[in-house]
């Protein structure tokens, strides 16, 4: 069986896979002048505004109640900030990726906020 589907698929039971559950490549958001982004997948790398060195995260636009979101750094070559209690994140306290290895699993709680599941500092 093949599910093909451009919309929202809802199951009312229990889904098996048998392979490998995919998120699809990640897609690059760069924040705004705020620090905020975007999301439109579960899956996208983090860059800072107009490339600088460093720069914090404080929001997460996008999503809806109980979505699954991994962010990751875009470039080692750029530090991004995810930042805890700033805006509409709330994690285990700020986390530094300074590493494209480095990632954070959220869950978005009430269409508006997203929760840390997990992080991993990856990086060297």
């Amino acid at each position: 069986l093949t599910l093909d589907s451009s919309q929202d698929a809802t199951f009312a039971g229990d889904v098996s896979v048998g392979g490998f559950f995919g998120f699809g490549a990640k897609s690059e958001l760069t924040m705004d002048t705020s620090g905020d982004v975007t999301a439109t997948r579960s899956n996208h790398g983090i860059d800072t505004f107009e490339d600088a060195s460093s720069d914090d995260l404080n929001n997460i636009n996008g999503g809806s109640d109980g979505d699954i979101l991994i962010i990751r750094a875009q470039t080692g070559a750029r530090t991004v900030v995810v930042k805890d209690s700033t805006g509409n994140l709330e994690l285990e306290g700020d986390f530094t990726m300074d590493s494209s290895q480095d990632n954070m699993m959220l869950i978005n709680v009430g269409g508006s906020q997203w929760f840390e599941l997990t992080r991993s500092n990856n990086g060297a």
